[in-house]
């Protein structure tokens, strides 16, 4: 059971190291986006001005438009990858309470195993004063 729980324990650990890095990977790729989006958004702002200056009304406002839908494109983008992180991290979370509960599961056994082996001695130890008694008895008997 004890071999069976630690092998568990350990493709837990290994699960939550993979969800880390992971969790890592898509923080990098929030950062990214939201990096690009930024980006776009200065890119999109410095454009409208200069199409604003050459274009006539109605070219600037439907290149506006245009902008728009890209930027709620990239914002809905961005939106679905920090929801993935929020879920990465209570996966992660949830991992790190199933290993601090096996941490005090281990504790347990281990304390167990302890109380056993003291056990074990102090009957050897009866079992060794029995021999004795019934060796001093046999000699008296005689």
């Amino acid at each position: 059971w004890y071999q069976r729980r630690v092998r568990e324990s350990q493709q837990e650990s290994e699960h939550f190291s993979e969800l880390q890095e992971h969790l890592a990977n898509v923080t990098s790729e929030r950062d990214l986006a939201l990096s690009s989006l930024t980006a776009a958004q200065e890119e999109a702002a410095v454009k409208l001005e200069q199409e604003v200056a050459r274009q006539s009304e109605g070219e600037a406002e439907v290149q506006l438009i245009v902008e728009q839908d890209n930027v709620k494109s990239l914002s809905s983008s961005l939106s679905e990858v920090e929801t993935q992180i929020e879920t990465y991290q209570a996966q992660l979370d949830e991992m790190q309470a199933k290993c601090e509960q096996f941490d005090s599961v281990s504790a347990d056994l281990g304390k167990s195993q302890g109380d056993m082996a003291s056990l074990q001695l102090q009957y050897e130890s009866l079992d060794a004063d029995l021999g004795k008694s019934k060796s001093e008895l046999d000699d008296l008997q005689k």
